[in-house]
């Protein structure tokens, strides 16, 4: 490479001569070379940190011992529901559920059927899962031991939930409340109908024991069944009754003994038979805890020529 040097010091216009005059007698000057490792300042990276991710808070524990409570369990079981939670659905209700349903008033002998809550999924399809939960101030608690009893409007109906409060409480029973049937006067004589009944589940072996209690207990005041066949004889068609009944004792507790509708029945045979079959089971079995599940079945045959061709059947299989 040629390089002219040209003196700092001089003039302007002297630099222009000096310039042109410079051009024949230029200097070889060899080029600096610069190492490669120098020729780029050092480079520096900056590490930049993901923010950490927001860490999903628990839900708030639930307490069913208020109605408060009782409304922020309903809401959370509708909600588990709708995306089929079936663990927390499992953990938080007894599944099938027991209890009944409003059918219809039947002039004042009401009808009704089981809740048909089978799996936890089936809670999204009921009514109180597709309406606005009521208000805290709707919802009335009664909260002694272990049990909480809570009665609020399902479909216009008054309706009591029972709960196993431990923890953060799990639904045992959804049943309608409905008012005593109109009194009826049973007649001497009334069509055949008979008893007949099967263990579903048991526990220490009671199943037969608590059939042979319920079906002697029946035979000996049979007013209950009486009072059914005479109502069905008077409203002009006859319906035998499938009956979910539930006995059950605990470790220093009195045997108890509760009924629920299989098939769609009269409210008002469920209301005579309870008391009556749960004190004769206090009576009858002490001592060892037990829970045993049983089908009850009051029948009616019916003749051909009591079935028009033309009449609706309705079938609904016993649970």
């Amino acid at each position: 490479m040629r390089v002219c040097l040209i003196p700092a010091t001089l003039a302007k216009s002297s630099f222009l001569v000096a310039l042109v005059a410079c051009a024949g007698h230029a200097q070889t000057i060899p080029p600096r070379i610069i190492p490669a490792s120098a020729a780029l300042p050092p480079r520096v990276e900056t590490i930049l940190e993901a923010a950490p991710l927001p860490v999903p808070q628990p839900p708030v524990p639930l307490n069913v011992r208020d109605s408060a409570g009782v409304r922020s369990f309903l809401t959370r079981l509708c909600e588990r529901a709708t995306v089929n939670d079936s663990a927390w659905l499992a953990a938080h209700a007894q599944l099938p559920l027991l209890g009944s349903t409003w059918v219809n008033d039947n002039g004042g002998d009401v009808l009704v059927g089981a809740p048909l809550i089978e799996k936890g999924a089936d809670f999204g399809l009921r009514s109180f899962c597709k309406e606005p939960q009521p208000s805290a101030d709707d919802i009335r608690v009664n909260a002694e031991g272990a049990a909480v009893i809570a009665v609020l409007e399902v479909d216009g109906h008054p309706t009591r939930l029972v709960f196993d409060a431990s923890g953060e409480g799990r639904l045992l029973e959804l049943s309608v409340v409905v008012p005593d049937a109109p009194p009826i006067t049973t007649p001497k004589t009334l069509r055949s109908h008979e008893l007949r009944g099967a263990v579903l589940r048991e526990t220490e072996h009671f199943g037969a024991l608590v059939e042979i209690l319920v079906l002697n207990d029946l035979k000996q005041h049979p007013a209950c069944v009486r009072s059914y066949v005479a109502r069905e004889m008077k409203a002009g068609h006859v319906a035998s009754a499938a009956l979910h009944v539930v006995a059950k004792k605990r470790d220093g507790e009195a045997a108890t003994l509760r009924v629920f509708p299989s098939t769609v029945v009269r409210a008002s045979l469920l209301r005579c038979l309870e008391p009556q079959l749960s004190n004769a089971l206090a009576m009858g079995l002490r001592g060892t805890p037990f829970e045993v599940e049983y089908l009850l079945h009051v029948l009616m045959p019916v003749g051909k020529d009591e079935v028009s061709p033309s009449d609706p059947v309705i079938m609904m299989g016993p649970r």
